[in-house]
């Protein structure tokens, strides 16, 4: 469709992602492949059809977005955190591949962002707000992150600011996993 309507394609973001709120003992295979599905299939599937034409146009960008469980797990997500390392694996390795075609590919990382997955994580929480907080608590910065601030990171990669970046990660998350492993045995 995007080259249909402009002649050409740029810029590719794959920025769809669902998590489950399950242990692996709570979830059914069919739950686990959702998330794979959702979270890396359709990278795999979007920038497979995206290459050819981009390509064509004699590179561009393509941005995964992943998360800070790309990098720290995350109590009752493991599906999530593995599908999100997964993304950051496969921009590493879609890098390598297409770089010499100057097609470069890399990863935005958001940390606690004010969004409606972050309010369905907290859901299943006894008081969501007071979860919330206390994994605001954890951010050094003690701020919640928008998606503004996510947009503005996204397109730093995708522009030519950007022309030496490939491969690499971008983590936007108020210093969250700077200090994840100090709290890694803290309650809350």
């Amino acid at each position: 469709a995007t080259v249909a309507r402009y002649g050409r394609l740029d810029i590719v973001v794959n920025n769809a992602g669902v998590v489950a709120v399950q242990t692996v003992e709570e979830s059914s295979v069919d739950d686990w492949d959702q998330v794979m599905a959702v979270n890396v299939r359709a990278i795999f599937l979007t920038t497979k059809y995206a290459l050819p034409h981009l390509r064509a146009v004699g590179g561009g960008a393509i941005l995964n977005v992943a998360s800070v469980s790309s990098f720290v797990g995350q109590q009752g997500t493991p599906a999530y955190c593995a599908s999100k390392g997964a993304v950051l694996m496969l921009t590493k390795a879609l890098a390598l591949d297409y770089g010499r075609e100057r097609i470069r590919v890399n990863c935005l990382c958001p940390g606690i962002t004010d969004t409606p997955m972050l309010r369905y994580h907290a859901r299943h929480e006894v008081d969501p707000d007071a979860h919330l907080r206390r994994r605001l608590d954890r951010v050094p910065t003690g701020e919640m992150l928008y998606p503004e601030e996510m947009g503005r990171a996204a397109v730093f990669l995708c522009s030519d600011d950007a022309a030496g970046i490939t491969g690499t990660s971008l983590v936007v998350d108020g210093g969250y996993i700077a200090c994840a492993e100090f709290f890694a045995g803290a309650p809350g």
